[in-house]
């Protein structure tokens, strides 16, 4: 998937024409997913200017057009190694809770309708990720997709750090 893309047109689309319809991101060899209508942009890497006394997941902020979001590595903050970004890390910048926030990501992969009939509950042991991050689990052609939950990946303890 062709990062810098904007999804303003996408997500001005009628809530019902977005709703089953996640963006697929790969982050330490799992995929991931959350629902398209939170997505604003898809941008290459960039310079992060770091903050001090930030949380380690919290790699500061970056400037897009004129605006300061607020920027967090995915793969931290699900308790992971930290990994050398490349060619393929792209940031997916969303809008949650009315507030812009970039979520670092290993790289994107595509934008897939989920049946939410079809999502089962996360496990609380054996996915390598921790439960309280996952909404669920769903399955494609590509394997088991772990849907995240963005209350708990952007909750309050990632807000206070840019407060």
């Amino acid at each position: 998937m062709d990062t810098n893309q904007n999804f303003a047109e996408l997500t001005e689309k009628e809530g019902s024409e977005l709703e089953g319809k996640y963006l697929t991101f790969w982050t330490d060899g799992q995929l991931f997913a959350i629902p398209i209508a939170n997505v604003m942009q898809i941008v290459q890497m960039q310079e992060i200017t770091e903050i001090p006394e930030f949380p380690m997941y919290a790699k500061g902020v970056i400037d897009l057009r004129g605006k300061m979001i607020p920027v967090m590595d995915l793969r931290l903050r699900l308790g992971k190694m930290e990994a050398t970004y490349d060619a393929h890390t792209c940031i997916i910048v969303m809008n949650f809770n009315d507030a812009n926030v970039g979520l670092i990501v290993d790289s994107v992969d595509e934008v897939a309708p989920i049946d939410e009939e079809s999502v089962s509950p996360s496990p609380s042991i054996g996915s390598g990720v921790a439960s309280q991050f996952l909404k669920g689990l769903a399955k494609n052609s590509r394997g088991v997709i772990l849907l995240l939950s963005l209350d708990q990946v952007l909750g309050d303890n990632f807000y206070s750090a840019f407060a």
